[in-house]
């Protein structure tokens, strides 16, 4: 199957920096059928990236399985982690918490 321009990694040499909205190609599912995940650059360790998703899962991940996310992924990913952050808040206020 060949791949579209949002399911190929980048440049071999493109480096990025924390804080970077980047997707995974290597994440992407075959069966069922979904997309890579997009995720957030948290630390840079050499040969290898650590990236987190919305909800703050961590993984790590081979610079060669690494993108840069598209404008939409990143809009997508941003409107994630409004959401979350909205039910985390409402969790903790229904425990009787200030929600931060």
């Amino acid at each position: 199957m060949a791949r579209n321009a949002t399911e190929t990694a980048g440049a071999p040499n493109q480096r990025f920096e924390r804080g970077a909205y980047v997707v995974d190609v290597s994440t992407r599912q075959t069966v069922p059928p979904g997309p890579p995940w997009t995720g957030r650059v948290h630390q840079v360790h050499g040969d290898r990236y650590l990236l987190a998703t919305e909800s703050g899962y961590q993984w790590t991940a081979n610079p060669r399985d690494v993108r840069a996310a598209t404008a939409t992924e990143r809009a997508t990913y941003e409107t994630r982690v409004a959401q979350v952050e909205r039910e985390r808040a409402a969790l903790a206020e229904g425990l009787g918490g200030t929600g931060r």
